[in-house]
């Protein structure tokens, strides 16, 4: 019944019995093989289509979608897969940036409206999609990409803090609505990374200002931006307010990660909250939506620090870190010589302390040491917060500064080791030596 309402022909009922001849015998059994292979090629062909056709009937235009403003935003199940370049990335997802003007002349069929979040203090919108049925993800980007001009179409990646990151402890995903009070004259400093604990010893004469921006179901880990924020506030002399954007969820039994997604809601948060220094103490692959944000913030005024990555001096680039608007940094030690583990290239910026650095360690409650090239951006963000607050330094003028200022280290001049040299500012420094 089910082949007949599929249009697929019923198997022969009656087949002539076999002669004795061995080569008409052959024959007979080569026809009933084709015979049945072609019904069940038929039968996938039928189903196939039956379910495209269903699926295309059951998703409501783009335009409808993007309409509803019942569309669920909670913390949703991840699941992971890799795109060609082995890169990690959430399965059939892709994420769009669109200049929030431009949203009406979006069309497609097929794909499913997963999230959309309004950025406004960049004039952005994100749209997370999910692929249809019988599409594949790359193919479905470069579609996008070529009937969606103007706008950026990609994957939604995944990026990991570029220092160990341990992540037994989990913190509430909470986030604080709007732009908090801050006086206008506060050394302000932002945190794109793990979530902080705000009431540990060493971020107790801190203000923390934080939001949730991970947008799976997790545990949300302290480890590595309780880390990053001590040495903001050491670095500081507890001078900052620290806007703690936490962007990290963790699976058992896989590493902390954050999305693209997450990335470019925490930045478009800073932004929003006037946060003039950004400090991201991660790593990943180039991901356009995260290149425009962070062109987007630069252009407003704001100053991206990155940490260059620890993979190594053969270490292909990696990003934000290597983008040209960022500020790169790499970790040298006490006696000035480059940590062993950094990223080199001609996306070094600087160098800064961050070999055998004593930190605030969410799992004790105390102190340990760490090593890292995220160890030493945030010392350079709270330098530039310091620059950008005295109101002598415009932003744009904030990396000449820096390397006039700067000790040369290395080979004379520029080099992919220590960039433009050591920043030297401010002068308390943690140290395990």
């Amino acid at each position: 019944v089910a082949l007949a309402q599929l249009g697929v022909p019923d198997l022969p009922s009656g087949l002539p019995s076999l002669p004795r001849d061995l080569e008409i015998e052959r024959r007979v059994r080569r026809n009933v093989e084709d015979t049945v292979e072609e019904t069940t090629d038929a039968v996938e062909d039928a189903a196939e289509e039956a379910v495209e056709q269903t699926v295309e009937q059951t998703v409501a235009p783009l335009a409808e979608q993007l309409a509803d403003t019942a569309l669920d935003s909670a913390a949703r199940a991840f699941v992971r897969d890799v795109d060609p370049q082995g890169n990690p990335i959430e399965l059939d997802t892709v994420v769009v940036l669109v200049e929030t003007a431009r949203l009406d002349e979006l069309s497609h069929a097929g794909v499913v409206l997963v999230s959309r979040r309004d950025l406004a203090s960049v004039g952005l919108t994100m749209l997370t999609l999910r692929k249809p049925a019988g599409a594949t993800l790359p193919a479905l980007i470069d579609e996008l990409r070529a009937s969606w001009p103007g706008t950026a179409v990609d994957f939604n990646h995944v990026y990991s803090t570029a220092a160990t990151m341990t992540a037994p402890d989990t913190a509430p995903a909470t986030a604080e609505a709007g732009a908090p009070s801050v006086a206008p004259d506060a050394l302000r400093v932002g945190i794109v990374d793990s979530a902080v604990q705000g009431d540990h010893v060493m971020l107790q004469r801190t203000r923390v200002v934080a939001a949730d921006f991970a947008m799976h179901e997790g545990a949300r880990p302290l480890t590595h931006g309780t880390a990053v924020a001590s040495l903001v506030a050491a670095s500081s002399d507890n001078r900052a307010v620290i806007y703690s954007a936490g962007v990290f969820f963790q699976q058992p039994g896989h590493a902390p990660g954050a999305t693209t997604e997450g990335l470019v809601a925490a930045i478009e948060w800073l932004v929003s909250s006037g946060v003039p220094v950004i400090n991201m103490s991660l790593t990943g692959p180039a991901n356009d939506l995260l290149e425009i944000v962070i062109g987007r913030a630069v252009e407003r005024g704001h100053v991206v620090v990155a940490a260059v990555g620890n993979n190594g001096p053969s270490g292909e680039p990696l990003y934000p870190g290597a983008y040209e608007p960022v500020i790169g940094v790499t970790a040298v030690d006490s006696r000035k010589k480059v940590f062993r583990y950094a990223n080199r290239g001609k996306h070094v910026d600087f160098a800064a302390r961050g070999v055998n650095v004593r930190i605030a360690d969410s799992d004790s409650g105390g102190l340990r040491v760490e090593s890292g090239t995220s160890m030493a951006s945030p010392r350079v963000a709270v330098v530039i917060a310091e620059l950008l607050q005295s109101g002598e330094v415009a932003a744009s003028a904030v990396r000449s500064w820096l390397i006039a200022g700067a000790e040369d280290l290395g080979r004379k001049g520029f080099d992919p080791v220590y960039g433009h040299g050591l920043v030297t500012r401010p002068p308390v420094m943690m140290s395990a030596d």
